[in-house]
């Protein structure tokens, strides 16, 4: 056999011992990494948040309140306003027929008046379980994104 010729039944050529050691190495931590993930969803924000998602005042509201987060007893839960946002823009997103109308036209009112209500709803069963001693509004900017709108950060 010559130089130029390549034995068929030869097995491929292999890689070195240490890159072959780590890449297993990589290949386990980044499993290991999927896993620490995947198993940090925490089961009690995930449990909360099936809880709004099927409480009887909040299913036929358009906006879904959103636990993100439990930690020493505070969640923070999604809102779609906050003091530097106020409930004027996200009803005029929701609902079309207020985008001519305004501050003080009743249809607006009530509007504000329904949000008002479901969120002290939300806040209220969110309270009620026996881990949460308080709630931490954040505005869910992800809302306002998937509705086109970009708010300064």
């Amino acid at each position: 056999m010559t130089e130029d010729t390549v034995d068929q039944n030869a097995p491929p050529p292999g890689l070195d011992p240490f890159v072959r050691r780590y890449l297993i190495a990589m290949l386990v931590l980044l499993a290991g990494g999927a896993v620490y993930f995947l198993t940090q969803q925490d089961e009690r924000v995930l449990a909360i948040n099936e809880k709004l998602a099927t409480a009887p005042v909040l299913v036929d509201y358009p906006y879904r309140f959103r636990v993100l987060s439990l930690d020493g007893g505070v969640a923070t839960v999604t809102s779609p306003r906050s003091p530097d946002m106020g409930p004027m823009h996200f009803l005029r997103v929701l609902d079309a027929s207020l985008n001519d109308k305004d501050v003080l036209h009743p249809d607006m009112m009530a509007a504000q008046q329904r949000l008002a209500e479901v969120q002290v709803e939300a806040e209220a069963l969110v309270l009620a379980e026996e881990d949460v001693t308080r709630v931490r509004w954040q505005l869910d900017d992800q809302w306002y994104r998937e509705h086109g709108i970009f708010l300064p950060q």
